[in-house]
Formats: C-alpha cells, sequence, structure tokens
C-alpha cells in the first residue's frame, strides 16, 4: 500500500427528508481497482493533511476528513502499512461552555482492510 494516494468518495443512501442525510463513504487507492466502504456517516469532506498533527494524527496518514452535522460528527484518518489499511474515528463535537474543559477523544481503530491479489476484504 506504500506510496498509493486515496480519493474520498461518498454516495448518498437515498434519504431525501432526513434532518442528516447518510452516505457511503468510500476510499480508493490510486494505484488498485478496488475500493472500500470505510463508513456510513453524513456528508464527508477532506481535510488538509497539514492540520493533522494537532489533532493527534501521525505523519503516515494517508488522508484525513471529516463529518459534521448539526453540532457533532466525526474525523477519520487511515494509516496504509503493508498491505493493510487501518481506519481511525473520534467523535467530533461542537465546543461549547459545557464541555471546552472536558477531555477529548481518543482514536480509535475501526476497521481494517487487507489488500491482497484477489481484491480488498476486511480483516
Amino acid at each position: 500500500m506504500g506510496g498509493q494516494t486515496f480519493r474520498l468518495k461518498a454516495f448518498p443512501l437515498g434519504q431525501p427528508n432526513a434532518d442528516a442525510p447518510q452516505f457511503n463513504i468510500y476510499l480508493y487507492p490510486s494505484q488498485r481497482p478496488d475500493s472500500v466502504l470505510v463508513a456510513q456517516d453524513t456528508e464527508p469532506s477532506v481535510l488538509d493533511r497539514d492540520q493533522g498533527p494537532r489533532m493527534g494524527v501521525p505523519k503516515t496518514a494517508v488522508i484525513l476528513f471529516q463529518t459534521y452535522n448539526a453540532g457533532a460528527g466525526y474525523h477519520y484518518y487511515a494509516t496504509a502499512e503493508g498491505h493493510q489499511l487501518r481506519i481511525y474515528r473520534k467523535r467530533l463535537e461542537e465546543a461549547t461552555p459545557e464541555n471546552e474543559h472536558a477531555a477529548r477523544p481518543a482514536w480509535q481503530l475501526v476497521k481494517t482492510f487487507g489488500f491482497f491479489t484477489d481484491g480488498a476484504r476486511p480483516l
């Protein structure tokens, strides 16, 4: 997986009247025909990887993005090591006077994908 770049694509799940429309969020490696479904969440936006260090994202992250709707969402990042892609996530909440001094959530590993000669699959 080393040396690859990753594109993010999101496809709506078709809930036109939902307060927070949901999307299937996929990552597409640049040098493989596979894609992987990393989440079902609100619409994502890619963040500049330069923002990663202040958020506790390792420099080895291959992509950083967030979802956000009505004051909450998630930050996500992915790392690619060997033939594996690991997806990490942490809760993103709007800062308020009640939570401004609260400890921020930790990153959690939510998915791991293996890339094999016959395709990609969750591990």
